[in-house]
């Protein structure tokens, strides 16, 4: 069955915004528009989610899938801790494009191989409502298959993946599509940049100042 399809501009607060709340607590698949491309993700706490992204993706557990949260306090349903280091980058540049990875609680569905969790505060206010009106974070990543671009135009999107995926939500289109959020090691002191974003980041070991 071929994945529907609705605007951005109908799911941005109110009636749509619960009802892509609903299909992310019941296990969809969702393609939507993040700050710099499409992402895809659902229900950050659904292992078997988690499987099918990477099916998806065509991509192994080797790192742990993003999740957006809608503030940084949700960090208690995923990680075991929130280092002080890792914190203050937190409380300084979110909500925006910096990932932090963070131990990651036992048997969370979003930890990867050397157990930590990758966790961010988006600034697109849609995203931080769905998460809260969900009561769960989103996993997310870019919306394209191993060796694929990821994709920023809203008109290809049903092509791509209305296959795969179980709601897609049309909004912007991303041309170019641009560079993915800095991803810092939280786990450390001082935490150390492990995939440079968008500005460099005070306190944080390899950023460029």
């Amino acid at each position: 069955m071929r994945a529907k399809t609705i605007s951005l501009d109908r799911c941005r607060e109110g009636k749509g915004a619960a009802e892509v709340a609903r299909k992310i607590r019941e296990g969809a698949l969702v393609v939507y528009p993040a700050e710099t491309m499409y992402g895809i993700g659902g229900d950050g706490l659904d292992p078997s989610l988690r499987d099918r992204i990477f099916t998806f993706k065509g991509r192994g557990e080797e790192a742990p899938l993003l999740l957006l949260l809608d503030e940084p306090d949700r960090w208690r349903a995923v990680a075991s801790r929130f280092p002080p280091a890792a914190r203050a980058l937190a409380d300084r540049y979110w909500p925006g494009p910096l990932t932090l990875v963070l131990p990651a609680r036992p048997a969370a569905a979003a930890a990867g191989p050397g157990g930590g969790v990758a966790v961010r505060v988006p600034r697109p206010a849609y995203l931080r409502e769905w998460v809260r009106l969900a009561d769960r974070p989103l996993f997310s990543t870019s919306a394209n298959r191993r060796g694929e671009e990821p994709e920023g135009d809203p008109a290809r999107l049903a092509d791509r993946f209305g296959e795969d995926a179980d709601l897609i939500v049309a909004g912007p289109r991303f041309d170019p599509v641009g560079p993915p959020s800095a991803l810092v090691d939280g786990t450390v002191d001082p935490p150390r940049l492990l995939r440079p974003g968008p500005f460099p980041l005070e306190g944080v070991e390899g950023s460029a100042s």
